[in-house]
This record gives C-alpha cells, structure tokens and sequence, in this order.
C-alpha cells in the first residue's frame, strides 16, 4: 500500500525540487515498494547523512525485466552511472530503465548485493533484519518471488577496490540532505531500503530514515 506524506510534515528534508506528486518515509532498517509512470522524477534522500539507500526497478509492464549492474556497468565502462553521457542504468535488455540526472552525493556502489539474512548470521544476529528480506516483504504482493540476495543499487554506498581487487566498504559519505535524482525511462516497478546494517559502520553506526519524492516536472537544478 502506497502512503501519500504531506511534505510540511517534516522539517528535516532539502526543498522540494517541484510540486511532489507522492511522497514516502522510508522507517530506519526497513524498505517499501512503489510505482513510477514514464518520465517522472524519483527523488532518494538521505535525510540525516550518512546512510546507505538499496534501489531495485523493474520495467511495470514485464517484470521480468529488471535493473541489471553488471550490463550497466559493461555498457557504461564505469561502477556506477555518473550525470553526463554514462547516466543511464540498464536492464538485461539492454534497455535504459533509468537515468541520473542530479546527484548531490557522488559515492554509490553497484558491486556488492543489498545486505542479507546470511550475512547477519554469519556474525551471529540470528534473524536480524536485512535489506534483501525486506525487499522480498514489499514486492510479495506483485508476485516476485523472493531472492536470498538482491543486487540492488546501493546509494550512499561508500565502496572500493584495491589494485588486488579486494572490496572494502566504509561509512557513507553522504551528508543530511544529499540525494539523488532518476529520470524514469519507463513505467517502473521500485522498491527503496533505508538499509539495516547496524553491525558495520556504513550507515554511521546508526540506523536514520530514507526519504523518497515523486515529481512529474523538476525545476532546473
């Protein structure tokens, strides 16, 4: 179920980069699903810094068709798209699904999956939360059969890999306010954590809210 937040409501969010058309609050560790029609804007901020934000689309009319990272970053020759010429995040179609059009943070990952249940469990948190459990929850009623891990899109995300391909994560860079902004290349099918890793430092050893605006227009920015 969609929930309609009334942007006034909250004191703690950048202004709005156009009239909203839905707006959601993402809870600390927990994750929703939402729909996007063609050409509307999807605004993902981290409201208090950072923390780190997973992100799956699917094309709505077929969704099997999903947000693919390894064609992205294949077709685009970097880890994660950049605005400019290499914006856009690509199915296994090879079909823009997506595009980055304002990123005020610039530190994301696309290599590792959204955290899972054996993760947590591999360090003893026996049914701790996780993202990818989340997003098996909230995309349950559109029939998409749950996954142990999802290769989301991990905003706010601050990984890299060192000249012998180790990938190490460390806490998000993102700042209060810092967003990104997605240009929806089709009708989509999304879903959006405010990640549950309270176990490593990448969220700033403290679980905070995800906020997620609609548009159809955005201003100039």
């Amino acid at each position: 179920m969609k929930t309609f937040v009334k942007t006034e409501k909250y004191a703690d969010l950048p202004p709005a980069l156009g009239n909203a058309i839905a707006e959601y609050r993402i809870k600390p560790g927990s994750a929703i699903a939402f729909q996007v029609k063609k050409n509307h804007y999807i605004q993902i901020i981290d409201v208090n810094g950072s923390q780190c934000a997973d992100w799956i689309a699917f094309n709505n009319s077929d969704l099997t068709e999903e947000i693919d990272n390894t064609v992205t970053r294949t077709i685009n020759q970097t880890t994660v798209p950049k605005v400019g010429n290499n914006s856009y995040f690509y199915s296994s179609k090879m079909r823009s699904l997506a595009q980055v059009v304002v990123d005020t943070c610039g530190y994301h990952d696309s290599l590792l999956l959204a955290c899972t249940s054996s993760y947590y469990e591999a360090l003893g948190y026996a049914q701790h939360p996780s993202c990818s459990e989340n997003f098996n929850q909230v995309l349950k009623p559109y029939n998409i059969k749950p996954r142990k891990g999802w290769a989301a899109v991990n905003f706010f995300y601050n990984t890299s890999v060192d000249p012998k391909g180790v990938i190490t994560a460390q806490k998000s860079r993102s700042r209060s306010g810092d967003y990104v902004v997605l240009r929806s290349c089709d009708d989509l099918l999304c879903a959006t954590s405010s990640c549950a890793d309270d176990i490593s430092s990448i969220n700033g050893d403290k679980l905070t809210p995800i906020h997620v605006r609609i548009y159809q227009q955005i201003n100039n920015v």
